[in-house]
């Protein structure tokens, strides 16, 4: 929440919704951010990992490309965007911010 708008995931399967703080109704959608795990704002910036589903993923073996976004939450403007190895090794409920280190 950055006081006037509030960021949640509704499921695990869509995007990260923006709600007005004080009524929760919905002011839009971010479209690019399907999948959405984690959130954190920062800055005026959002920062949310996204488990993408791999074609082979089942519930009982659940199997995910992970990706890192900082996207511009009022323009939905994907500032940078981290794939590969390197997000493979995030865990879930790992995120955390201080002062400028993701």
């Amino acid at each position: 929440c950055d006081g006037d708008r509030l960021y949640l995931t509704p499921s695990t399967s869509e995007p990260v919704e923006v709600l007005d703080a004080a009524t929760g109704r919905t002011l839009k959608r971010l479209n690019k951010t399907k999948y959405a795990g984690e959130l954190l704002l920062a800055n005026g910036h959002l920062f949310v990992t996204l488990w993408n589903p791999l074609s082979d993923s089942t519930p009982e073996h659940p199997r995910f490309k992970t990706e890192l976004l900082m996207i511009d939450p009022i323009t939905e403007a994907i500032i940078w965007k981290l794939t590969g190895p390197e997000t493979d090794k995030i865990l879930p409920h790992s995120l955390a911010i201080r002062k400028e280190l993701l």
